[in-house]
C-alpha cells in the first residue's frame, strides 16, 4: 500500500526582516491561470487509486490525502469519482480566488526553491509569491496555500488598506495539533505573539471551502483599489 505524507506548507507575513531577505534579488515569474489549472489536473493524477488482484486478494495502491487518511476498501472503490468531484469544485474556487486577488491589483508570481516556504504575502509590494513546487502537489495543497495568502490579504484590508500589514479579523481561532506544529516551525521564530495569532487565523480557515473568497469580498472591495 503506497502512502505519502501530507505536504506541510508554510506562509509568513508581517515580519519586515524576513520580507526584506526574501525580496532581495528575487527571481519571480508569472504563470497563466489556465496553465496552472492544467498542471494541477496533471498533478492530481497521482491521487488516483489503482488496484491489482493477487492470490491473497485485492491490493489497493493510493496516496494518503492527509495523515489520518485510512480509508476502507469500500471507500477506496469510490475514491476516484469522489476525488474528481472534489478537485473540480476546488479548481473552480482557485480560479475565483485567483481572479479576485488580481482584480485588487495584486500581482501573483511564482518562484523556485523557496526553502520550504510555500507562500508569502508582501503587502508593501501588493504581491503574493508562491512556490512553484505547490503546483506539483496538486489541487488540495494549492487551494489551501492560495486561500491562506488570500486570508492575509483580507487581513491587510481589515487594517485599513490592502498594502497595510495584516491585522486579525477576529474569527474564532482553531487550536489543532497540526496548526501548533505549523506555527512552531523555525520560520516563525522571530514573529511576535500577535503575528503568530495572525498566522493562526489564516491557518484556521485556509482549508474551509469558500471562506477565503468571502473574506476578500467583505474586506477588499475591488472598486476601492
Amino acid at each position: 500500500m503506497a502512502t505519502q505524507a501530507a505536504f506541510l506548507f508554510r506562509s509568513k507575513v508581517t515580519n519586515n526582516y524576513y520580507e526584506t531577505n526574501i525580496s532581495e534579488n528575487i527571481q519571480t515569474y508569472q504563470i497563466k491561470l489556465n496553465k496552472i489549472i492544467y498542471q494541477l489536473n496533471e498533478s492530481n493524477k497521482k491521487f488516483k487509486v489503482t488496484k491489482r488482484l493477487t492470490n491473497d486478494g485485492v491490493i489497493y495502491n493510493y496516496i494518503k490525502i492527509s495523515n489520518d487518511d485510512s480509508p476502507t476498501a469500500k471507500e477506496l472503490e469510490k475514491r476516484n469519482k469522489t476525488l474528481d468531484i472534489s478537485f473540480s469544485k476546488l479548481n473552480k474556487e482557485i480560479i475565483a480566488i485567483y481572479s479576485y486577488v488580481e482584480s485588487l491589483g495584486v500581482e501573483i508570481v511564482f518562484k523556485k526553491n523557496m526553502n520550504n516556504i510555500a507562500g508569502l504575502w508582501q503587502p508593501s509590494k501588493k504581491r503574493v509569491i508562491l512556490s512553484e513546487d505547490i503546483i506539483r502537489n496538486g489541487t488540495f495543497d494549492f487551494h489551501n496555500i492560495l486561500s491562506h495568502e488570500a486570508i492575509h490579504i483580507a487581513q491587510s484590508c481589515n487594517n485599513g488598506f490592502i498594502n497595510s500589514p495584516p491585522s486579525r479579523i477576529g474569527l474564532p481561532l482553531k487550536d489543532s495539533y497540526k496548526i501548533k506544529t505549523q506555527l512552531s516551525h523555525p520560520i516563525y521564530s522571530t514573529n511576535t505573539r500577535e503575528n503568530k495569532l495572525i498566522e493562526r487565523e489564516a491557518y484556521s480557515y485556509a482549508k474551509e471551502k469558500g471562506i477565503a473568497l468571502k473574506l476578500l469580498k467583505r474586506f477588499c472591495q475591488t472598486k476601492a483599489y
